[in-house]
């Protein structure tokens, strides 16, 4: 999975949670922005 596979970054980011593959964001102000362009770049690249 993705979100065990990226661990550190997903620890940085702020509240939120995660399910079975699945990250979960209610407010975007209750996370860092750039933590997650990081996220979903190391998403993307695989």
């Amino acid at each position: 999975m993705g979100i065990e596979r990226n661990a550190a970054i997903v620890a940085r980011l702020g509240k939120h949670s995660t399910g079975k593959g699945c990250l979960y964001i209610k407010k975007l102000a209750d996370v860092d922005v750039g933590v997650l362009d990081e996220l979903i770049a190391a998403a993307w690249a695989g």
